[in-house]
C-alpha cells in the first residue's frame, strides 16, 4: 500500500486565526494536517467537541464535519496542509471547501 502512495499536495501554509475566528461547518473533498503551533482552538469533528492546545496536531479527512473556534482571546497559530494521498486526473481541480456537504454540488 506505501508504494501507491503519492502524495499531491493542494495547500500548504503558516497561517495565523483572528482571536474571534469562527470557521463554520464544513466539509473538506481532500485530506487536511494542521498543526496548532499557538494559541487555542475548539475543533469539533461529527459533532464531538476538542480543546486544541498549542502542540496539538489535526487530521480531518474527506467528507468529514468539522468546525473551528479560536479560542482564549487571542489569535492562533495553525501551519496546515491539504493534500490528496496519491495525484489523480483532477487534482489541480479540486478546490478546498468553505461549506458543509448539504450545500455542495458535483461540479
Amino acid at each position: 500500500m506505501l508504494e501507491q502512495l503519492s502524495p499531491y499536495i493542494r495547500v500548504a501554509m503558516d497561517s495565523w486565526l483572528d482571536s474571534d475566528a469562527f470557521i463554520e461547518e464544513r466539509v473538506i473533498w481532500d485530506y487536511e494536517l494542521l498543526l496548532l503551533k499557538e494559541g487555542r482552538l475548539e475543533i469539533t469533528v461529527d459533532g464531538a467537541v476538542y480543546a486544541g492546545e498549542a502542540g496539538d496536531v489535526f487530521l480531518f479527512k474527506p467528507k468529514q464535519p468539522h468546525s473551528i473556534r479560536v479560542m482564549g482571546g487571542q489569535a492562533a497559530r495553525q501551519p496546515h496542509v491539504h493534500f490528496d494521498l496519491s495525484e489523480t486526473a483532477d487534482s489541480p481541480d479540486v478546490w478546498v471547501s468553505f461549506k458543509p456537504l448539504r450545500h455542495m454540488s458535483r461540479t
